[in-house]
């Protein structure tokens, strides 16, 4: 059976620091045989041009797979077309103004299964073909997120958590792009993202304007529910349309309320 090393690459900064150390032959990462960006077509511009300097610096191919034509386009086409697509989790109140959150059917849609597919298709293998691969995934989360690992996808893969078994947190990662890597690297993640904190929110308002319109474009796109639902649904836990939310004054008050994270996505891809 032969094997390949693959790495899942977000272009967020673990992941950044998987595919360098691969390509300096360093920490006992091996070189990767190619490595996947599942691309749910809502990236921030600098995770983009991460994946761009990325791919002119690493000697192997970082392959890039959209599935089902992306999320934001499943999102902003939903009104229009009755095709299924992936939802994301929402915010959502009950009739007694409980407010939780839709099922995440997003990640594993258009991340996980756009993974699998990157991968069968660049091995050559046709809908449905037995995979005789044993394909070693490489996958960049840190000491400090161990919740976030997982299964393997399929029984053809087994996941490898070198910054785990390093004893790497996200700091170390940090420390090391500084030292390897002259650009700045962010957090990969939809910019619409109900994961995000408050904190992140007023950055990418603040001093991203593109990713924020974007954002508040899924925003009242969504009010409307998904597939018929008739509840309102919003990307900030305040229930609130995003434009009008006020961070300042959230942040000011250290609002004690839980605040929703990428350590809830259980899954270990979004993020990184």
């Amino acid at each position: 059976m032969k094997e390949v090393n693959v790495l899942s690459f977000g272009a967020g900064v673990q992941s950044t620091t998987l595919a360098l150390m691969s390509q300096n032959q360093a920490h006992g990462v091996p070189m990767f045989d190619f490595a996947v960006f599942a691309d749910t077509g809502a990236e921030p511009d600098n995770v983009y041009q991460c994946l761009e300097r990325i791919r002119e610096s690493v000697d192997y191919p970082i392959i890039t797979h959209m599935q089902k034509g992306g999320l934001l386009n499943g999102i902003l086409e939903n009104e229009k077309s009755k095709h299924r697509f992936g939802c994301i989790p929402a915010f959502v109140a009950n009739q007694s103004g409980e407010v939780g959150m839709l099922r995440r059917q997003c990640t594993k849609e258009y991340k996980l299964d756009a993974i699998v597919a990157a991968i069968r298709n660049h091995l050559g293998y046709q809908p449905r073909q037995k995979v005789t691969h044993k394909v070693n995934m490489f996958i960049g989360i840190s000491r400090d997120e161990m919740q976030r690992m997982n299964t393997p996808l399929t029984p053809w893969m087994t996941n490898n958590y070198p910054l785990v078994d390093m004893a790497w947190r996200r700091n170390h990662c940090v420390d090391y792009l500084k030292d390897n890597w002259p650009h700045p690297v962010g957090k990969s993640a939809c910019t619409f993202c109900p994961y995000h904190d408050n904190k992140t929110w007023r950055e990418m308002k603040r001093n991203d304007p593109a990713s924020w319109a974007q954002a508040v474009n899924v925003d009242e796109k969504i009010r409307g529910g998904f597939r018929g639902s008739l509840a309102p649904l919003y990307l900030h836990r305040s229930m609130q349309p995003l434009k009008d939310v006020d961070f300042d004054a959230i942040l000011a008050r250290n609002d004690d309320q839980r605040e929703f994270g990428f350590l809830d996505e259980c899954d270990g891809i979004c993020g990184l």
